[in-house]
């Protein structure tokens, strides 16, 4: 995801397998524990547009109730921002296999007229992972210009140092690296497995593997989100999730060809070059 800042906002267009993909075959994602692809693990999926923005509807109420009182929740309990993001999830999925969730907009979701939609993440942030939020935020360049930021808001120059110490001794992206190494590995094992005994690949085990490459890369940023939050007191946590909160943010999911995606990933894992594209390329360990 790429994230530019501005006084203006930011904008997130964020393709929906095209993101999956990027992420499966670099590797790039993994839980806080590394674990290997599981087979019998199914992709959450929509049963009906009914139950699905009912479900919405419910997370959206909640989000706003703990939000309004203990803002860093939603970084430092795995099961709010798993319930978060497995909500994301089928909605993506959803728009990809176009299949119409109908209105969504008095959840911030406008239609784009092309099967796709767009959410304001400022005015409803309950469909803006925040553990993402600021993993991308602090492992990025503009991280510089948010010290100067926190400062001029209550910061201690001891409280930046304590930031800057944590984003040097926890490298992010080789956390995500080595804990979806694993997940990419053993779904090679698999589809040789299939490959072997002359069986097509269901449609339904990419996907799956789709959802434990991409939940694991927000996972994996969300807990190094939270290590970085604890090194902070409540009160500069406040600071920092409230100035985060104030950044515009515009955020697009766009439909895909699903059958494209998914050829092009069982090509990918296929390729003779497949286990080298997975060594990190900074020389840092997987």
């Amino acid at each position: 995801m790429q994230v530019t800042r501005s006084r203006q906002g930011r904008r997130s267009k964020r393709p929906l397998l095209a993101a999956v993909f990027m992420l499966a075959l670099a590797g790039v994602g993994g839980l806080a524990q590394a674990v290997e692809f599981d087979e019998k693990v199914k992709a959450p999926m929509m049963k009906s547009a009914g139950e699905l923005k009912t479900q919405m509807q419910g997370f959206a109420t909640r989000y706003r109730e703990i939000h309004a009182t203990a803002p860093a929740e939603f970084v430092t309990n795995v099961s709010l921002a798993r319930q978060q993001f497995d909500l994301s999830w089928q909605l993506e999925r959803t728009i990809s296999e176009r299949r119409p969730p109908g209105d969504l907009e008095a959840m911030g979701f406008v239609s784009l007229g092309n099967g796709g939609y767009s959410v304001d993440t400022r005015k409803y942030p309950e469909w803006h992972l925040q553990g993402d939020n600021i993993a991308t935020m602090f492992s990025s360049n503009l991280r510089e210009g948010v010290y100067g930021e926190l400062l001029q808001r209550g910061f201690r120059t001891e409280d930046v140092a304590a930031l800057k110490e944590y984003i040097a001794t926890h490298d992010v992206k080789q956390a995500t690296h080595a804990a979806t190494v694993p997940i990419a590995r053993g779904f090679q094992r698999v589809i040789q497995k299939f490959d072997k005994a002359g069986v097509p690949v269901p449609d339904a085990l990419v996907v799956s593997y789709w959802y434990q490459s991409t939940r694991a890369y927000f996972e994996a940023n969300r807990a190094w989100s939270e290590g970085l939050l604890k090194t902070l007191d409540a009160q500069r946590q406040r600071v920092l999730l409230s100035y985060l909160s104030e950044l515009g943010s515009s955020r697009s999911l766009i439909p895909e060809d699903v059958s494209a995606a998914i050829n092009g990933t069982l090509t990918s894992v296929r390729a003779p070059d497949f286990e080298k594209r997975l060594m990190p390329t900074d020389g840092g360990a997987p």
